[in-house]
């Protein structure tokens, strides 16, 4: 019993550990009362599309992320094999008192290995969610909805449109198979755009799934009475923000990920030019464009 005390107890840390940290959120109202104060060091994401968004980033581990992860890590082994010590001791001298009679024993407690203790994935523990609240600005007349968070520099991927809510657990579908990156510079705005959005309808699926539809003047989604445009790429910065250093999104493909949360898991559609695939094989279409044959 003690044993599966002890067993859950770690299991429930483990699950609060793996809870990514949600992004700093910015509003534009703070930015008009005088609240925003622009960090020269720090890294900022802003996006935008016709309805609210929800989604997860994971941060590539920098050697800081993978030192502070290694620390933490040596700290904890420490403790689990002075506990381990402590339960073997206890365990040791019930065994002894037990001895040639029929008493039971509680279970002999399981030495923590190198190779099998764990305190999480570093990934989980550098990774961002954002919306579908906490807007930077919104426009319901006008289907505009923008985001804009506060990060530490470093890449992003998109883990695709996934939020955790305290009753239900993990929601959404991981990019797992296919997703996208780009690079977060400190002291830059990086504009995404909509291309969290666009780069979805890039490619239709066939059939077309009911609410959807592909036109010439482009690809449309309908929600309730509105049919919104979801294929044109759009880009740039509020009025709000221009006065800081900005720069627009370099999206290239990021290859499979582990799905961490245990959610359904899909893949990004192929991006003309960013994003493509050869079967179940990512291809990164901007890095292939960029071999120079002779």
């Amino acid at each position: 019993m003690k044993n599966a005390t002890f067993l859950m107890a770690g299991a429930l840390l483990l699950a609060a550990q793996a809870h990514p940290a949600r992004a700093q959120s910015i509003e534009e109202k703070q930015l008009v009362a005088g609240k925003f104060s622009f960090d020269p060091a720090g890294g900022y994401i802003y996006l935008h599309g016709p309805f609210r968004q929800m989604g997860m980033f994971l941060k590539v581990p920098d050697q800081a992320d993978v030192d502070a992860y290694r620390k933490d890590w040596d700290e904890a082994f420490a403790k689990a094999r002075a506990k381990y010590v402590k339960r073997l001791a206890s365990w040791e001298s019930e065994r002894k008192a037990a001895a040639g009679t029929p008493a039971k024993i509680s279970e002999k407690p399981v030495e923590p290995t190198p190779e099998t203790f764990t305190i999480g994935n570093i990934e989980t523990r550098t990774s961002m969610s954002f919306g579908p609240q906490y807007v930077f600005s919104k426009d319901n007349a006008n289907n505009y909805y923008s985001y804009f968070m506060k990060v530490k520099p470093g890449t992003y991927v998109y883990y695709g449109p996934i939020m955790f809510d305290v009753n239900a657990g993990y929601l959404g579908t991981c990019f797992c198979m296919g997703s996208v990156q780009f690079e977060v510079k400190p002291g830059v705005i990086t504009d995404a755009g909509n291309f969290l959005i666009a780069g979805q309808y890039q490619t239709p699926p066939s059939p077309l799934p009911p609410g959807l539809s592909v036109t010439p003047e482009g690809t449309f989604l309908t929600m309730g009475k509105q049919k919104l445009e979801v294929g044109k790429f759009e880009w740039g910065l509020p009025a709000s923000l221009k006065a800081f250093p900005s720069a627009q999104a370099d999206f290239h493909a990021a290859g499979k990920m582990d799905n961490h949360f245990g959610i359904s898991i899909a893949r990004m559609p192929a991006i003309p030019g960013v994003l493509g695939y050869q079967r179940d094989k990512v291809i990164d279409l901007k890095a292939a464009a960029a071999v120079v044959h002779p």
